[in-house]
Formats: C-alpha cells, sequence, structure tokens
C-alpha cells in the first residue's frame, strides 16, 4: 500500500481503449508497433502517452486516450465526465492501491477463502447439531406414538371387559352400589 514503497504495476494493467501496455508493469518496452509498451496502431507513445490513469468509472485509458483535462476528464471508453487519477503515482489511496497491487488481492483471497472455510465448518457443525437434535425429537415421538397406542389398547380392552361382564349379569339384578329399582314400600 500506500506507505511501503513505489506501487509495482501488474502485467496485466493496460488502455481500455487501444490497449497500450504500461511500461514497467509488463515486460519491457521496446517501443516498436505493436510491443507491449506501444499503442497498436499509432507506434511508440510518448512517456506522457503511456502513463495509465485510473477514472472513477473503473476505465483504465492512457494519456493519449485520455487527452488533456481540466479538473474532471471524459472517458474515452463509456464518455462518463469523471475524475482521474495517475497510476503509478505515489499518492494513489490504498482502495484504489489494492485494485492494482497482486500480493494485497492474493493475500486477500487467502483471506477471504480463510473465513469461507470458517463458515463453511460452522455450518456443517450447526447441521450436525440439528440433524442430532430431529434424530433425538423422532425417537421421543416414536416413543410418544407406542405409548399412547398401548392406552388405546388398554381403553379398547377394558371396555371389552366391562361390556362382557355386563353380558354375564342376570336380567334384573343390579350390582350392589348401583342405582336401581327402588323397592315397594312395604305395608302395616
Amino acid at each position: 500500500m500506500s506507505g511501503e514503497g513505489p506501487l509495482r504495476l501488474p502485467q496485466w494493467l493496460h488502455c481500455n481503449k487501444c490497449g497500450a501496455f504500461v511500461p514497467g508493469g509488463s515486460s519491457s518496452s521496446s517501443g516498436g508497433v505493436g510491443s507491449r509498451g506501444s499503442t497498436p496502431g499509432r507506434g511508440a507513445a510518448d512517456g506522457a502517452g503511456r502513463q495509465l490513469h485510473i477514472l472513477e468509472c473503473t476505465h483504465i485509458v492512457c494519456g493519449a486516450c485520455l487527452g488533456p483535462s481540466s479538473g474532471n476528464a471524459v472517458c474515452a471508453v463509456c464518455g462518463a465526465a469523471c475524475a482521474s487519477r495517475c497510476i503509478g503515482a505515489d499518492q494513489l489511496p490504498a482502495d484504489v492501491q489494492a485494485f492494482l497491487d497482486d500480493a494485497l488481492v492474493l493475500s486477500e483471497l487467502d483471506r477471504l477463502r480463510y473465513c469461507i472455510q470458517f463458515q463453511i465448518n460452522n455450518q456443517a457443525e450447526a447441521i450436525q447439531t440439528l440433524r442430532s437434535r430431529v434424530a433425538k425429537q423422532n425417537g421421543l415421538l416414536r416413543e410418544a406414538r407406542a405409548y399412547i397406542e398401548r392406552l388405546q389398547q388398554q381403553q379398547q380392552q377394558q371396555h371389552r371387559n366391562q361390556q362382557q361382564a355386563g353380558a354375564r349379569r342376570a336380567p334384573g339384578i343390579v350390582p350392589f352400589g348401583s342405582p336401581g329399582p327402588c323397592p315397594p314400600p312395604q305395608q302395616q
């Protein structure tokens, strides 16, 4: 980042309009037509023309495609009027340098991979805990169903026993303690 010395530009950095690669960021610029340090179709550009600029619209254009700017620039790719910053300048903000620093991107990817792995592991543990709880609840549910079934069977058996006991009684005989017909009053 900004306090660690000059930014080492990545090899892939190029003008999004003409395709010119930045010298020093990619292979050496021989200055010949079609070389990585040149602007295709224009031959070698002057030093200012090969300086790349990053625009607020996130396009990267060389100085030749950007043209002279006073304050806000017009993007040669999308036509948006926006501020630009010269890439390679030591005063690039850290958030802009983060886009251009391959080592920073790789370390950030490692951090994100670690975070993702942490989340995956914890989600797997949560799923396992929930599966265990569901299995326990299913066991309790099976036990409760079996208990209810036993109670229903006992109730049915009791009902059958009562019906059988009632059928064995002689007609007109009322069991002791049951309300029955009152005896006629005795005359004196």
